[in-house]
């Protein structure tokens, strides 16, 4: 037995291979003119996953690149505020050391508190500086208020210990700001181990002119008052109990629990001393004390001697206000340079996903082309194969 094939058989197979060359011309032509090589889910399914994934880890990249740049322009923000607050503590200090001459007059040494004065009230500006976007620098989470404010001739602070971190990265995260309190409130007092100061009741001219930490190992943290009293000196301790003692001598060093400290000038019974440990002092209350001490007019020899003991403390403090904000710069350019590696890791990782994306999504025209030109063909070949066709008829073969 012989099947029959019937003429609209072979019709409609003809038909339908010339509509399927025709789909897929038509989806060679879309490729070509969108530039992609995956239009729709059906051409690709796992290859549109990779598209899916690949464009969220490139919006995240944006997404850090965007955070890296907020960062860098609020931390140089910050960076040059702390210069302007080291340079004006540094002229503080120039102005205490000359105010601190043994020549100056008390008119001289007013003026010089009067411009120092002055620069309190640019260290306190600077303290409210913000990013140019109305939020503070130095007021912690705060930001949006003024984190600190002149109260009775001190300085308050309104900010909280806080700061923002922002990420940059994965599991990376880099703060944006430092806390006001920490930058100016939380500063250690003297030398940073210990703080000497003179008694509020002394009466005669002698001073401190040199201390330092001789034996950090035989330092307690308690805190030493040396009296004075028929031309010696003893020292006691918190429980009263005398750790060193002599004949006083200007000039010579006196030393107990691994400090030492050398005096001049003479003390009278009853004058004292206190060493005490450093402790955390506000930078705008180390400035004010400077005020007072180069304010004071009285010019006799006990005043004098206070009043130089009052200096050298307050530069003791001043000096170590300035490394603390030295060191809050440091830390914020290490931040920047932070930034500034994240910036290229980033850069190289979007280079590197920008070319996988391509590999993934992007056509090919060469390739495209080709099998444009071979789709056009079969295409030419189904249609003359269908004319063929259709001219076959048992009836032409009977003529």
């Amino acid at each position: 037995m012989v099947d029959r094939i019937a003429s609209s058989t072979l019709h409609r197979q003809a038909t339908n291979s010339i509509l399927e060359q025709q789909r897929r011309l038509a989806e060679i032509q879309n490729q070509l003119a969108r530039g992609l090589r995956l239009t729709q889910g059906s051409d690709d399914p796992a290859g549109i996953g990779e598209m899916a994934r690949l464009d969220d880890a490139l919006a995240g990249l944006e997404r850090d690149r965007s955070n890296i740049s907020t960062l860098r322009r609020r931390l140089g923000i910050e960076e040059t505020a702390l210069l302007g607050v080291t340079d004006t503590l540094q002229r503080i200090r120039e102005l205490t050391v000359q105010g601190a001459n043994a020549t100056q007059s008390p008119e001289s040494r007013h003026q010089l508190s009067l411009e120092i004065v002055a620069r309190l009230d640019e260290l306190v500006a600077l303290a409210n500086a913000d990013d140019g976007n109305g939020r503070h620098l130095f007021a912690g989470t705060r930001d949006g208020a003024t984190p600190f404010a002149v109260s009775h001739a001190s300085v308050v602070y309104a900010g909280d210990d806080s700061a923002r971190s922002i990420e940059i990265g994965n599991d990376r995260l880099v703060q944006d700001s430092d806390a006001g309190s920490a930058v100016f409130l939380r500063i250690p007092s003297g030398n940073g181990t210990f703080r000497v100061t003179p008694g509020a009741g002394n009466t005669g001219d002698a001073k401190v002119v040199r201390s330092q930490l001789a034996d950090a190992t035989a330092w307690d943290g308690q805190t030493y008052t040396m009296s004075f009293s028929g031309g010696s000196y003893d020292v006691v301790d918190e429980s009263a109990v005398s750790v060193a003692s002599g004949p006083y001598v200007e000039g010579e060093l006196i030393t107990f629990a691994g400090i030492t400290l050398t005096l001049e000038g003479n003390p009278v019974d009853g004058d004292s001393l206190e060493v005490a440990p450093s402790r955390s002092q506000s930078l705008f209350a180390t400035v004010q004390q400077l005020v007072n001490a180069l304010g004071d007019s009285a010019v006799d020899p006990a005043s004098s001697a206070k009043r130089h003991m009052n200096v050298q403390t307050g530069l003791a403090d001043l000096d170590s206000a300035i490394d603390h904000v030295l060191g809050v710069r440091g830390s914020v350019g290490a931040r920047l340079s932070v930034l500034d590696q994240a910036e290229s890791q980033a850069d190289a990782i979007g280079v590197e996903l920008t070319q996988v994306l391509s590999n993934v999504r992007d056509l090919d025209y060469a390739e495209a082309t080709t099998r444009l030109a071979l789709q056009l063909t079969g295409l030419e070949a189904a249609q003359q194969s269908f004319i063929r066709v259709q001219g076959l008829s048992l009836f032409n073969l009977l003529r």
